[in-house]
């Protein structure tokens, strides 16, 4: 008998977008949908900071319901609590069309980009970003183009085997640790 797949978890409301909004909140999310139920302690080792540094943003993303606990394990010191998030992953609600909602939505956008743009400068002033060649770890892309429906569709499915790509492969003993920010919108004129 194979497990059951629990079902998406549809985000809704302009609560839990702003909830969403901040790097390390996104970050903690995408780790728990990577790896499943985790304490403090094991988000903090996969996206490198300090346990004691996420309890703000556990209580923040616990309050708009996009975390849950699910268990206590027991340590040597007191048990700690097992997070999880709702659903096996949280998608955003592309129905959702309240002046709030969208408002917060762009917010997302922003602070993704923000967080991109500080890592791509600190990955430069590093002096250890390679540009070129097979072994590039640092890149900077855009372009604009005119895309038939049929071919739209084929470049929203290569960017989800992207994002796919790098979940599953993500590994905490590989030294490269990177981060991948795709925003795609149509051009509209002002």
């Amino acid at each position: 008998m194979t497990a059951r797949k629990r079902p998406r978890f549809k985000v809704t409301t302009e609560k839990q977008i702003r909830a969403l909004s901040g790097p390390v909140q996104h970050q903690m999310v995408a780790t728990l949908e990577r790896v499943g139920p985790s304490t403090a302690k094991e988000l903090a080792g996969h996206i490198g900071l300090a346990p004691e540094s996420l309890y703000y943003h556990l209580r923040r993303l616990k309050d708009a319901g996009l975390l849950v606990q699910t268990d206590r394990r027991p340590t040597s010191r007191r048990p700690e609590a097992v997070y999880a998030l709702p659903g096996s992953e949280l998608v955003l609600d592309s129905e959702a069309r309240s002046p709030r909602f969208l408002e917060a939505l762009a917010g997302l956008q922003r602070s993704l980009m923000n967080t991109a743009t500080r890592i791509y400068e600190r990955a430069l002033r590093s002096g250890t970003s390679v540009r070129r060649g097979s072994r590039r770890n640092l890149c900077l892309i855009q372009v604009q183009g005119r895309l038939r429906p049929r071919q739209l569709g084929e470049l929203n499915r290569r960017l989800e085997e992207i994002a796919d790509f790098v979940a599953e492969h993500d590994d905490p003993s590989h030294d490269e640790f990177l981060s991948v920010t795709i925003s795609m919108s149509p051009v509209t004129n002002p």
